[in-house]
């Protein structure tokens, strides 16, 4: 791990670009396995263990995309305020009064 913490408003943009993309990645995965018909595969053994499994399935990629998307609230909070101090600091180095 690096000795010194670097934020930048770019890196957390792209924080939060991919972390968009893996939730709307995500949510087509999850619609896949919802509308899939475990009927069709047969044998009624089978057909429940894939109606299980898409069950778990389901499960499981919603409570990813529901981390992902409060890590993601999470990182625009820490882009907002970084923003914030970032104009702030800058206004104290030029001697100029914010807003």
């Amino acid at each position: 791990m690096s000795k010194q913490l670097k934020v930048t408003d770019e890196g957390l943009c792209a924080v939060h670009a991919n972390l968009t993309t893996a939730t709307n990645h995500l949510e087509r995965v999850l619609r896949i396995v919802k509308n899939q018909d475990t009927e069709a595969l047969g044998a009624p053994v089978i057909a429940d263990k894939a109606a299980s499994f898409g069950d778990s399935w389901s499960y499981a990629v919603q409570q990813i995309g529901t981390h992902a998307q409060d890590l993601d609230k999470f990182i625009q909070k820490v882009s907002d305020t970084f923003n914030q101090l970032d104009q702030k600091l800058q206004s104290d180095m030029t001697g100029e009064r914010t807003r």
